[in-house]
């Protein structure tokens, strides 16, 4: 049995031997210290090949050091280095310069939002180990977007700018109705919740592409409305849930006209300033008394119709 980490790491993911390096390391650095380092020194040894050789060699070690470097970080108790990464490749772009992909799994959610962000981060580490550019959209995948998918021209510059993003689009939208209902999701919502640039490149959430299709194929067949799909992405975004966790058969469908009705007079009577303002004028006041229908329908009521019964209601 493995009596430390670093032979847990070893006997995990390997490479064999690494475990007397980690040891060493581990002296004088932390433990996220040690995973970077790592990374670089199994992305970056010399290889005696040449050709498409060297080319497969160096794609197998900058593999090799994320599974270990990510088996560092969660302590080699989870399965994540081995099931949460599905691979790595060593791509071209269209300059003939090199970019590393790292493709996941799914989200790891074995290993902790926390190393969950750092297996993106260790991988531009290798990339820079191994002396490869950064992911550079063509003007033709772009130009794809607008004309095929229907994307408004800087939304599809948007998710064509971080390929990780772009990579999770193409997933997400393929087999939906409507392209641009994915590119909402990301853009008006995702994007939201992703701090700056840099997070943007590392594109690393609690929501896989596959979750995302799910939900929006549940939009596609009317079975939820946009405004619970909305509601649902946020919690998925916040907890990691699938859509099936959170989304049960009572919540598909709309709201009848009988119920619809009951809950906007409740909205206008528990309301009253509310209705005040909105008969002085200040027309937005309306829309504190649709968001209680929204919110006590848990978004199954449609927006407009609420609107228009509580106007009438009102008068």
């Amino acid at each position: 049995l493995a009596k430390d980490l670093a032979e847990r790491v070893e006997g995990l993911v390997g490479p064999k031997g690494i475990a007397k390096r980690i040891k060493e390391l581990e002296k004088d650095m932390s433990r996220e210290e040690v995973a970077f380092e790592i990374a670089a020194e199994i992305a970056s040894q010399e290889s005696k090949e040449t050709g498409a050789k060297l080319e497969a060699e160096k794609q197998a070690f900058a593999d090799q050091g994320l599974r270990t470097a990510l088996a560092i970080l969660t302590e080699g108790v989870v399965a994540a280095p081995l099931e949460g990464i599905s691979g790595v490749k060593i791509k071209s772009n269209s300059d003939g310069s090199k970019y590393v992909a790292v493709y996941f799994a799914g989200p790891i959610r074995s290993a902790g939002g926390t190393a969950a962000a750092l297996a993106v981060l260790i991988g531009d580490y290798i990339r820079i180990a191994q002396g490869h550019d950064r992911y550079k959209p063509t003007d033709d995948e772009i130009e794809r977007y607008v004309e095929e998918l229907g994307i408004p021209e800087n939304d599809a510059a948007l998710l064509v700018k971080y390929r990780k993003v772009a990579e999770f689009f193409e997933s997400a939208s393929e087999g939906t109705a409507n392209p641009r209902t994915a590119a909402n999701f990301i853009i008006g919502q995702i994007f939201r919740t992703i701090e700056n640039e840099s997070a943007k490149e590392e594109f690393n959430i609690l929501v896989s592409a596959e979750d995302l299709k799910e939900l929006i194929l549940m939009l596609d067949s009317k079975k939820i409305r946009m405004n619970l799909a909305k509601a649902t992405l946020d919690k998925m975004l916040e907890t990691g849930k699938k859509v099936s966790e959170l989304i049960s058969e009572k919540d598909m469908g709309g709201l009848d006209e009988a119920a619809a009705r009951k809950l906007c007079q409740e909205a206008v009577e528990k309301n009253p300033n509310a209705v005040a303002d909105y008969k002085n004028g200040k027309e937005k006041a309306i829309k504190a008394m649709v968001g209680y229908v929204m919110k006590n329908s848990r978004g199954k009521a449609d927006a407009v119709a609420a609107e228009n019964i509580i106007k009438e209601l009102i008068k």
